[in-house]
């Protein structure tokens, strides 16, 4: 009797499997992309927009948008390549390609970990739980708040590369790899060509590690921890009769990767080879020493082990967070810089609890997480490379929150695999069992996924500048275009893009040297000094160490009092000089104070104090008092600034011994000053009567959006 016309032949479980699979892949990135653009419902303000884009949340997005302008350093660079592309593809405006990109970059690493799970777990029906291992790694708060709406950065491959690196080693040697610590059966015979399709697979991620490095400088460190930690992963996990095949494997990958246009033409060399005599290279392969030599050789002679080094200290350097940079000799009478790192948020020490946090905002699911990860060490040795990330998401105590992006990944493949190994116990066979066992992963993303979707749709939006300061910014587009522009070196990036002019400092060049006389510009009382110090740096080409790292310190000490005592103006500017007072230095006052008061000798500077008030009070103008609403007692106050738009009430009261009280009424931000931030240049000119001579004879006022935000011409 023949079948019904209508009648499906059953289809093989494999294939039902893989069309699962990449099903759950498409699932994956539709639900992280929608995630990630529910945020932009948040973003729908006028004063979020500037020209039709929205403003960027963080900095460094406008660093490579700048880029795609032709402006600053990043010029050429992938990210500004893309960006401009993007743009013209689709007709949006720069900053909004730039705005809206990372979202869809964020969901490739979901599909990197979905196909790490397919690796893990095929076989035994688990790839369903990649669903549970992408979306959490997409979803994780280190890596989420570095790929948000408004995020341009390369924090959005950061992850992503390193991620592909391990799993390509996995889907190219895994075959050579011990299914479990348990089996200790030798190396089956293999087809004569196997062995030359692993080493072109691996060339072919030599390559992706040099394009990788393109992107970040630090993708190739990752690439040399990785060569160095897969030796011993080899050597450990390897088969019987497989090691030799590991390491020669190894070999072709770091050189490809890591030794130049050498090491490449020898790793195309060797595939060919393989090709063409298989049984040569395989006779090569059968003792693990000839491909442990090559790595020597190539470690030594090649210079891997001499950049590995230097790459490492650089890093080490940037993340332990010196207290000072020292320049020339190192001895008691040379001139010093204050170190940037202890002020950089995402390098600052987190407790372990909040690095817990960073993988999942419940630190529990987050340890379980981890220990289900080492289950899966124990289970699949194959699964090792992944344990880097979970060494440099722990690191983050140490080294700063930057590297809890790392630790998701980690957590989220062990409680995707232990979703998918339970899938497998419940559902090991029977009609629609591959369909249960992705319907129990849905589930637990549900469960799972919950409380950090929950957490990220409340979010409120992050633009890193006001408006109004991004509209004063522009205002200097018709400034020549030699000019340069002193500002804090958090703005010296969107100065770049909405200026399309060079600042002094950026978040590329913020190092000591830039940092000491820019604080001291922004820090100082005294106008003359501020004047003349910009003066001095032009001269210089705004290089000034350049002069005084020759000198014993207390001659560039004694130069810069005479700078603020001089009588004798300095030459005239070839390209103006423009300095920018905001209202959102007074949040950053206190560290831009501390190295605009470096003390060379005593390797400190003196933090301003400042407070936000955010308890409810009322002010009595005629004492000169704050009284607290929920609070005993009154706060006696030197000085209260009432702002509005366009005018300033200011009442002085001599006798009181207290802080500044300075009230900016449209946004409701409320500060405490001490006398150095309420004094200081950077707070000075951005209250005080620009016409005052003690201003008006250093600085001309081009630009002025009061209480915001005000622009100088240095004269």
């Amino acid at each position: 009797m023949s079948a019904p016309w209508n009648a499906v032949a059953p289809e093989q479980p494999a294939r039902q499997e893989l069309k699962l699979f990449l099903f759950v892949l498409g699932f994956t990135y539709a639900l992280a992309l929608a995630v990630h653009m529910h945020e932009i419902y948040g973003w729908q303000n006028p004063a979020l927009v500037v020209d039709g884009e929205f403003i960027q949340g963080t900095h460094d997005s406008y660093h490579w948008l700048a880029g795609a302008k032709g402006v600053g350093e990043a010029v050429g660079t992938p990210l500004a390549v893309m960006a401009a592309g993007f743009a013209s593809l689709t007709g949006m405006p720069l900053g909004l390609a730039g705005f809206v990109i990372p979202p869809l970059f964020a969901g490739l690493v979901g599909l990197v970990m979905a196909v790490w799970c397919r690796v893990l777990g095929w076989k035994e029906g688990a790839a369903a739980g990649g669903l549970v291992a992408g979306l959490l790694t997409v979803l994780s708060p280190g890596f989420y708040f570095r790929s948000r709406l408004g995020y341009y950065d390369t924090d959005m491959v950061t992850l992503l590369f390193p991620l592909l690196f391990t799993l390509g080693l996995a889907m190219a040697m895994g075959r050579w790899i011990r299914p479990s610590w348990r089996h200790r059966e030798p190396l089956q015979e293999e087809p004569p060509q196997t062995i030359a399709r692993v080493l072109a697979w691996l060339v072919l991620l030599g390559l992706l590690a040099r394009f990788g490095a393109v992107w970040h400088g630090h993708i190739l460190t990752f690439v040399k921890v990785l060569c160095g930690f897969s030796v011993c992963w080899g050597l450990a996990a390897g088969r019987p009769g497989a090691r030799g095949r590991l390491m020669l494997g190894l070999a072709v990958f770091m050189a490809s990767a890591l030794v130049g246009w050498p090491g490449l033409a020898c790793s195309l060399a060797l595939w060919a080879l393989a090709w063409k005599k298989p049984e040569m290279v395989s006779q090569w392969a059968r003792a693990p020493w000839p491909g442990l030599a090559a790595l020597v050789l190539l470690a030594v002679l090649g210079g891997v082990a001499q950049t590995t080094l230097q790459s490492a200290t650089e890093l080490l350097g940037a993340y332990l967070k010196p207290a000072a940079d020292v320049t020339g000799s190192v001895n008691t009478t040379g001139v010093i810089y204050p170190g940037i790192g202890q002020s950089v948020i995402e390098v600052q020490n987190i407790a372990l609890e909040r690095v817990l946090e960073r993988f999942h905002t419940s630190w529990l699911v987050a340890a379980t997480g981890l220990l289900c990860f080492l289950g899966v060490l124990v289970l699949r040795p194959v699964a090792l490379p992944l344990a880097i990330f979970l060494v440099m998401g722990l690191a983050s105590v140490k080294l700063g929150s930057r590297l809890t992006m790392f630790g998701g990944a980690p957590m989220a493949i062990g409680l995707g695999m232990a979703v998918g190994w339970a899938g497998v116990a419940l559902f090991r066979s029977g009609p629609g069992a591959g369909y249960k066992r992705f319907l129990l992963s849905c589930a637990a993303t549900v469960v799972l996924g919950w409380p950090l979707v929950s957490f990220y749709i409340s979010l409120p939006p992050t633009p890193v500048l006001s408006r109004q300061h991004c509209m004063a910014l522009q205002s200097l587009k018709t400034s020549p275009p030699e000019s340069k522009v002193w500002t804090w070196w958090d703005w010296g990036y969107p100065t770049h893009y909405y200026a399309e002019r060079i600042s002094f400092a950026d978040g590329g060049r913020h190092y000591g040297h830039h940092i000491f006389p820019l604080g001291l510009v922004l820090t100082t009382p005294n106008p003359r000094l501020s004047a003349q110090l910009i003066k001095y740096s032009a001269q210089w080409n705004d290089e000034p160490w350049k002069a005084w790292d020759a000198m014993p310190r207390n001659e560039m000490l004694a130069l810069l009092q005479g700078l603020g005592n001089a009588t004798q103006p300095l030459p005239p500017f070839a390209a103006p000089r423009y300095v920018v007072a905001t209202f959102e230095n007074i949040r950053l006052a206190p560290w831009i104070t501390y190295y605009g008061t470096w003390d060379m000798t005593t390797q400190q500077g003196l933090h301003g104090r400042l407070l936000e008030i955010r308890d409810a009070f009322r002010i009595n103008y005629e004492k000169g008092e704050v009284q607290f609403t929920q609070r005993e007692g009154v706060l006696p106050v030197a000085s209260i600034d009432v702002l509005d738009r366009k005018e300033r009430r200011s009442d002085v009261f001599p006798r009181n011994q207290g802080p500044h009280l300075v009230v900016h009424m449209a946004a409701q931000k409320y500060y405490l000053l001490d006398d150095q931030i309420y004094n200081s240049m950077m707070v000075q000119l951005l209250l005080e009567d620009p016409k005052k001579p003690r201003f008006g004879d250093y600085f001309s006022l081009v630009y002025d959006d009061f209480p915001d935000v005000r622009v100088f011409e240095v004269r």
